[in-house]
């Protein structure tokens, strides 16, 4: 049950290049607008574009803080790349949205005068469209399905929150296995017998049933999908407890399916094989 330590540094130091990259971005527009452009634009002896001293202020200062918002969208993505798999949705509508904002400062800076404005908004429309409805990337190794090594920073977070879901299922807490689980949830056991979400929660929290605290050996994670939308996390715990006031062990193996929704793992199918105990010597 223990998780990962390497690629939760290496999210961390992701998440925080974007903050410096946003911290960039303001400063570069705060300070830059205060010390550099309004003394830079005071000058009477610019160029003059276009036959025009006032377009190219204008240039200059939409062009400045333009680069501000491309460094902007810049950090989504670095975000981004911190919590993969990537979705292809997200990832278009940072890129689209960064350039739609760059298009409306660029044709109200230079009063729809530079052609610059229709190109970045048509880039931006562009991106949004071309990437809407589709789930995501393959992470890094994967094949579009045969299950290679995901990322490490993926591995990481499906072992936290299988870990999560492990303690919850031991006190009980009902509330919070149940928002690991969708909608469409179901159990086969190794009797074959099926569960839905509703009997499975009933059973797992029934009074009548203890479940001592429990390791989890032989832990894998493998991610399928064209989208990397799909991570079957399998492994073998020996669980002991009591039910109705009777001790019990279980050794099996299980492999629990999860489904990525709408940005959210969640666990959809639970199987579990029974091991036979090896005959002592």
């Amino acid at each position: 049950m223990a998780a990962a330590s390497e690629p939760q540094i290496l999210r961390n130091l992701l998440d925080l290049a974007a903050a410096l990259v946003v911290a960039l971005g303001l400063a570069h527009s705060f300070l830059g607008e205060r010390y550099i452009l309004q003394r830079l634009l005071r000058r009477e002896d610019l160029p003059r574009l276009f036959g025009s001293a006032d377009f190219t202020r204008r240039t200059l200062r939409f062009a400045w803080h333009v680069t501000s918002v491309a460094w902007l969208g810049l950090a989504a993505v670095l975000v981004m790349l911190a919590r993969p798999p990537i979705s292809a949705n997200a990832l278009g509508l940072a890129v689209g949205l960064s350039f739609l904002v760059q298009g409306v400062i660029a044709g109200v800076g230079s009063r729809g005068r530079h052609l610059s404005w229709p190109a970045f908004l048509a880039v931006g429309v562009l991106a949004i469209l071309a990437t809407r409805g589709t789930p995501g990337f393959p992470d890094a190794g994967a094949d579009g399905g045969a299950g290679a090594a995901p990322a490490p920073a993926l591995v990481a977070e499906l072992t936290r929150q299988a870990d999560q879901w492990d303690r919850d299922i031991v006190l009980r807490r009902s509330d919070a296995i149940a928002a690991n689980m969708a909608d469409d949830f179901r159990q086969i056991a190794s009797d074959g017998s099926v569960a839905d979400k509703a009997a499975f929660l009933r059973d797992i929290t029934s009074p009548d049933l203890v479940i001592d605290p429990y390791t989890v050996e032989d832990f894998d994670v493998r991610i399928h999908g064209v989208g990397g939308d799909v991570a079957l996390l399998s492994g073998r715990t020996r669980m002991t407890g009591r039910y109705q006031g009777e001790p019990f062990t279980s050794h099996y193996r299980y492999i629990d399916t999860y489904i990525l929704r709408d940005g959210r793992w969640q666990v959809v199918s639970v199987q579990t094989t029974k091991l036979r105990e090896a005959p002592a010597k």
